[in-house]
């Protein structure tokens, strides 16, 4: 699971109560790929979940690693993730528990 804190500011309101109250720091993008057949049953579980208001899904994206000592390439999806800071640490042990790859991103 790869973060970063959202850099886009919060729209701010007159209103005391408005939901755009929270700071930008308040909210996280996290990165994860999976396999392209499993990305919008990992999305769904994970909004269901109510670890994340929206999961986007970018439909292939081609990744060079190494496993096992040999070099792989395979085409996977990208999940980018929206989230609060807060939620960060539970949402990376869901994707840990959830995800078909030995060793997800994290």
């Amino acid at each position: 699971v790869i973060t970063s804190p959202s850099s886009q500011p919060s729209p701010q309101t007159s209103s005391a109560s408005s939901v755009y109250d929270d700071d930008a720091s308040d909210y996280s993008i996290v990165w994860v790929t999976s396999p392209p057949k499993e990305s919008k049953t990992l999305a769904s579980q994970i909004v269901l979940a109510k670890l994340a208001a929206c999961v986007n899904i970018i439909p292939i994206v081609n990744s060079i690693y190494i496993w096992n000592d040999e070099v792989c390439d395979d085409d996977e999806s990208l999940l980018m993730i929206k989230t609060k800071t807060n939620l960060l640490k539970t949402l990376t042990e869901f994707v840990k528990i959830k995800h078909s790859y030995v060793v997800p991103e994290t």
